[in-house]
């Protein structure tokens, strides 16, 4: 599984609908998880506009089909997330995500990630 998240877009409030306090400006991560697999992002310091332009290989093993690819956004700063992004990888499989933009927070559609996310097994005999 190849996995590229661009950006988080419009961080304006976190997931429990609380805002920013006053002249806060947030300090996203974003923390990747396949299985017991995970690996973050750099934070960035004092964005709204996360740009984190990284990018991640996961090994699947044989019970891939249950698993999931699971992106969630947080401000380092007070620990509290944006939202998360939930994606079966079945759904991947002979669908890749290109520059997709996913909603971060059903209740606040606006805040989004933009991610690629490709499915390949290798080749064999």
């Amino acid at each position: 599984l190849n996995v590229f998240l661009y950006s988080a877009n419009n961080l304006i409030k976190y997931s429990d609908k609380s805002k920013f306090s006053s002249g806060h400006l947030p300090s996203p991560q974003a923390d990747l998880q396949v299985a017991n697999i995970n690996r973050q992002t750099a934070a960035i310091k004092n964005s709204q506009q996360a740009s984190f332009n990284h990018g991640e290989m996961f090994m699947l093993g044989p019970d891939w089909k249950t698993q999931s690819l699971v992106i969630l956004v947080h401000d380092t700063e007070n620990g509290k997330p944006f939202g998360k992004v939930q994606i079966p990888l079945t759904s991947l499989q002979g669908k890749d995500k290109t520059q997709d933009l996913v909603s971060l927070n059903p209740a606040e559609p606006s805040i989004t990630v933009t991610l690629s996310a490709t499915l390949r097994f290798p080749y064999t005999q």
